[in-house]
Order: C-alpha cells, then structure tokens, then sequence
C-alpha cells in the first residue's frame, strides 16, 4: 500500500448527515478540507489492511451501535486539532477499540483520546457555524472503516467500511 491508513469508527447515518453538513460549513469559513466525520481508533498504520479485513468483519458483524457523549468543543495544536468536539469514554467504546486494534497494538504506541474533529487548519477556527456545534449530546457510531491517509486530507479514501449490526 502506498499510504498509510487509519481505523475510524464512523457515525450512524442520521449523525454523519448532520456532522458531515457542518464540517461542510466551517471548511468554508475557514478555507480548509472537507473530510468525513469520524473518531480515529488507530492511525497511521504502514501494513497492508487487506488480511485484517475478515477479522474486522468478525469483530463487527455482531457489534450494536455504540453511543458516547460529546462533552466539549475544544481546540489545540494545529492542524491536527484545530477544532474538535471532546467524546467521552465509556466502557464500550473503550472495549471496541481495544477489541479492534488486538492486531495492530504491536506496530506502534497509540494514545486512543476519542475525538471528533471538525476542521484542520493551521490557523484558529473561527465562523458563525462554531455557534452550531452541539454539546453535551450523545453520538451513535454505527461502523467500522479502513481509510487511507495520505498527508493530503483530499486524498483520504475510505478503503472498506464494516457496519455494524442493529437487529441482533
């Protein structure tokens, strides 16, 4: 593989929409990337993802949607962190990502800080969206990606994604 690539837990459809509509609107206040919404479980992996495909399909075939809450919008370092809503942890989510990343844990030490970001700049974001961003609110994740991540945020591409299962 060219580049390397991360694993995102995505939000259920309702959530992206409404996430992915206001990542939309603060890029263009702020002349940055669009990108899809997500909250990284594991990133910048060198690997080939293709024979962990199976074992991510195992491990989320029988998953129910996992909730969390939003407990802060914040902002740090530049670009990476340039605007961010804060999700807490939880027993689940922290099980779905230890779960996930058994594989990988050996490549390479990763602080799992659950996070959601909003724009990637290398300046402060500012905009009358920022007034938009819902706190204090729960999140429903609803699948599993493998994306690739070139240095390029418009070049990310989701390689394979694994929803995860309502109904059982």
């Amino acid at each position: 593989m060219k580049h390397p690539w991360s694993l995102w837990l995505r939000p259920e459809r309702k959530d992206q929409i409404k996430f992915k509509r206001l990542i939309d609107e603060l890029s263009i206040e702020n002349q940055s990337c669009k990108f899809e919404p997500h909250v990284t479980l594991f990133g910048r992996v060198t690997t080939p993802p293709d024979p962990l495909f199976e074992f991510f399909e195992d491990q989320t075939i029988d998953q129910k949607q996992i909730a969390s809450r939003i407990k802060d919008l914040r902002s740090g370092l530049p670009p990476w962190r340039s605007l961010f809503l804060e999700i807490e942890r939880n027993p689940t989510l922290d099980l779905f990502q230890r779960r996930i990343i058994e594989p990988l844990i050996h490549l390479r030490d990763y602080d799992f800080n659950p996070h959601l970001s909003l724009v990637y700049s290398d300046q402060e974001a500012t905009g009358r969206s920022i007034k938009d961003i819902p706190t204090n609110r729960n999140i429903r994740f609803g699948s599993l990606a493998v994306v690739q991540i070139p240095n390029n945020i418009d070049e990310w591409n989701i390689i394979s994604e694994f929803k995860f299962n309502f109904s059982r």
